[in-house]
């Protein structure tokens, strides 16, 4: 039986991590927050562990507030998906995906899921990740501790990736997009792991 590869989405597979934090402030702005609410919430929602949604319910424990999660949500995809086409994929990985033939291959993201899967298919990638695309309200570390069995490897670039993987008892491998890993060792150590997953 072949084995899936799981990655994350953002600063992985999409280099959306500073986008989106740009959408995060701008969403802030509206709730009309002082100034150092505004940085505290900021702070939290970047640097938290955890899916959107449990970030967000950690805002409404911070504020006192209720967050609208419909009106959040079509801000936060609308923002996203006015701007798909400034979006750069990380087109090493997508190159070793195509390449590779029929792959069992899958995306568990904290951001939201129904988001991320419109995204995928706006972008014409969402094909490639025929194992499905996961995301908030899942937390990652509960999603890989319930499939590790049938995981090889989770892909990602942040620290909360490798904890999640860690915890689930899951192989990691970091990816830098800024070029940390060199593009060789990556797509060596990758083709091994995309050799198990084939179809």
């Amino acid at each position: 039986m072949s084995l899936a590869i799981f990655f994350d989405s953002d600063g992985t597979v999409l280099n959306t991590n500073q986008l989106k934090k740009t959408i995060i402030t701008s969403w802030i702005e509206s709730l009309k927050l002082t100034a150092s609410e505004s940085e505290k919430v900021s702070d939290y929602f970047v640097n938290a562990y955890g899916s959107r949604e449990h970030k967000l319910r950690g805002i409404e424990i911070m504020l006192g507030v209720q967050v609208d999660r419909a009106r959040f949500a079509d801000f936060f995809s609308d923002s996203l998906f006015d701007q798909v086409d400034e979006i750069e994929q990380n087109h090493l990985l997508i190159s070793q995906l195509k390449g590779a033939g029929s792959v069992n291959c899958g995306i568990l993201t904290a951001g939201d899921q129904r988001e991320t899967k419109e995204l995928y298919k706006k972008l014409g990638i969402l094909e490639l990740f025929p194992m499905g695309i996961y995301g908030s309200p899942t937390e990652k570390v509960d999603f890989l501790r319930k499939n590790k069995a049938g995981i090889s490897l989770y892909v990602g670039d942040q620290a909360s990736d490798h904890e999640a993987a860690i915890r689930a008892g899951v192989p990691y491998l970091k990816v830098a997009w800024e070029g940390s890993i060199r593009a060789l060792e990556f797509t060596q150590n990758i083709h091994t792991h995309l050799v198990k997953a084939c179809r």
